[in-house]
């Protein structure tokens, strides 16, 4: 597999044949681009021939997997956007893969695996990158409420809060 057409030759020259026979060469399943089982025909007068071809996925011995988003803990898995390409110049469709993520639900280190599809352009070994996990910003809320304080998270998806029901005399909050 190279992501390009390929395209059935056939050899203009047969020996032992008379000048004026006509041959054609053709692909019976048009001009393939991705691994698989394809079909050529050599017609020579009335007889055809067709032979079967195939094109191998290419093999990748080490996937790059690039990572994209935010990392941070905001109450809910965190699964970063994952591209996974052959080369530093091939990305490979993400059609071609499967994504796992684990250890991925809380302040710490987290991993994504991609597994190669089986049928598609590429083959190659499950491959895993770990990804560090970050506690989000806290956009904190004070509010008065009787004779507490109640302090809330405004960050989209916290929904962390605390009340505050006694304060010490010397206490000092920012």
């Amino acid at each position: 597999y190279s992501g390009s057409a390929k395209e059935a030759k056939v050899n203009s020259t047969i020996s032992g044949v008379y000048p004026d026979v006509a041959y054609t060469g053709s692909l019976t399943d048009g001009k393939p681009v991705n691994a698989g089982a394809y079909k050529a025909s050599v017609t020579l007068d009335d007889a055809k021939v067709e032979i079967e071809f195939t094109i191998q996925p290419k093999t990748v011995t080490s996937p790059i997997i690039r990572l994209d988003g935010s990392f941070e803990y905001v109450n809910g898995p965190v699964e970063p956007a994952v591209t996974v390409w052959a080369d530093s110049d091939t990305q490979i469709d993400a059609g071609e893969y499967s994504i796992a993520y684990a250890n991925n639900t809380a302040v710490g280190t987290g991993t994504v695996t991609v597994t190669d599809k089986e049928g598609g352009n590429y083959t190659f070994s499950p491959a895993s990158k770990d990804f560090t996990i970050r506690d989000h910003e806290h956009w904190l809320h004070y509010a008065f409420s009787g004779n507490s304080y109640v302090v809330s998270c405004q960050t989209e998806g916290c929904g962390a809060k605390a009340t505050i029901t006694e304060m010490a005399e010397d206490a000092v909050y920012d």
